[in-house]
């Protein structure tokens, strides 16, 4: 049987796995509790827990090209690029 394909995720669910994102640089299991949290809520359909569970393994290049395949819409592609343009300049600062 097949896995139904996850909808694509809305600026509040992208602001979620956004965070989730977050926290698993520094604290995977405290990522997976919220993320357990979020299924639990119903914000994420069962398909979206598991593909973000997915995403939470992958390296940071993989995690982008499916985040923006998983938009829903242009707020949501707008919430992951500041997102993600905040990470680079956070990269890019002298320790």
């Amino acid at each position: 049987m097949e896995t139904p394909t996850p909808q694509p995720l809305d600026a509040a669910q992208m602001q979620a796995v956004v965070r989730l994102l977050e926290l698993r640089e520094s604290a995977m299991p405290l990522a997976a509790r919220e993320l357990d949290l979020l299924a639990r809520a119903c914000t994420l359909s069962p398909q979206q827990v598991e593909a973000v569970r997915i995403l939470l393994t992958l390296d940071d290049a993989d995690v982008d090209r499916m985040l923006f395949k998983a938009c829903a819409d242009e707020e949501a592609i707008d919430l992951l690029l500041e997102h993600r343009t905040y990470e680079a300049h956070l990269h890019k600062l002298p320790a």
